[in-house]
């Protein structure tokens, strides 16, 4: 017979089942696999993809950074979250978006979205989405005009020459009633306006697939939500 006068019961919080994956490591594999598809977009729509990734991540660990600092409470932008939050939201906007409009966003992500709520794994909703969001409904006249990729956009833009470069993108099309003028290998390479970070379907899908590998994302919700859009 078992001796439970013996036993210790050991009282802790949850979770009780943990394994050796950390924050920063299941953050690092999100980063690792975001990066052909930032490579792409420089092919695509030219240096200043890398140039508005580097400002929205910069502005997202600033942000966490600084929210910290002013509570007094331990740092926590070394678990790379802050940095994902940043790619995340400059993948999902214009090339020729201006880099003050991005740090709004990453601003709301991160201090009114994030950081209030207890941070990485507390959030009500997600940092990057929410901060899309707010981007979309104060911006939305500028942000849903994007570049034709064959015309990069420079570093700095001037006046009006961000709006002059300006496409609509197939989903803008269909949503107009009309039908893509572009073709289905145009498509799957990403040849056409849109996003930083999500045109080329082909990176994405691959991008995807090291994410199931790694078991970082789960193949099952993952296809549950494409089906259901």
């Amino acid at each position: 017979m078992t001796d439970y006068k013996n036993l210790k019961l050991i009282a802790t919080s949850n979770p009780h089942i943990r394994s050796n994956d950390t924050t920063r490591s299941i953050m690092l594999d999100v980063i690792i696999a975001m990066l052909p598809a930032l490579i792409w977009s420089v092919v695509e729509f030219g240096v200043r993809a890398i140039a508005v990734t580097l400002v929205s991540v910069a502005g997202s660990v600033f942000f966490e950074w600084l929210y910290r600092n002013i509570l007094k409470k331990p740092q926590s932008v070394g678990d790379l979250s802050a940095v994902v939050t940043g790619m995340l939201l400059a993948f999902v906007c214009p090339v020729n978006m201006p880099y003050w409009m991005i740090l709004v966003g990453d601003f709301f992500a991160i201090v009114v979205v994030k950081m209030p709520f207890g941070g990485t794994g507390r959030n009500v909703f997600n940092p990057a989405a929410a901060g899309m969001a707010v981007v979309t409904h104060c911006f939305s006249t500028r942000l849903f005009l994007y570049p034709d990729p064959s015309l990069n956009a420079p570093l700095a833009l001037s006046g009006d020459l961000g709006k002059a470069l300006t496409e609509m993108s197939p989903a803008a099309q269909l949503a107009g009633g009309g039908s893509p003028t572009y073709s289905w290998a145009e498509l799957a390479i990403g040849r056409f306006p849109g996003p930083i970070g999500a045109t080329c379907i082909a990176v994405l899908a691959a991008c995807a697939l090291y994410l199931f590998t790694r078991r970082t994302a789960s193949p099952l919700i993952t296809l549950s939500f494409l089906a259901v859009c």
